[in-house]
């Protein structure tokens, strides 16, 4: 299936408006915000208590340190935590 829908972004911008109307660029968005959500949350929760944590714990270590490795490990619990991802539900 070799089949060339869109020539360039600005013919598949063109051709979508065209046969879908203007809110046909926005299909999918709901979808993909509902996925966003639960990541967001468990990021936000898991950096929150790591630096609070660590920062009672040790109060003389450099901010920065402090928001680089609690920022990195939020990151791989919110995208290990929500594993499953909203492309298997589409």
């Amino acid at each position: 299936t070799n089949v060339i829908y869109y020539r360039g972004i600005a013919h598949a911008l063109r051709t979508i408006c065209r046969d879908e109307g203007f809110l046909g660029l926005y299909k999918g968005l709901g979808a993909s915000l509902l996925g966003v959500g639960p990541n967001i949350a468990i990021s936000f929760s898991v950096y929150e208590t790591l630096r609070t944590s660590w920062q009672l714990r040790r109060p003389q270590d450099s901010t920065v340190l402090v928001s680089l490795a609690c920022g990195s490990l939020s990151g791989i619990a919110s995208s290990t935590g929500c594993g499953c991802t909203i492309d298997k539900y589409r």
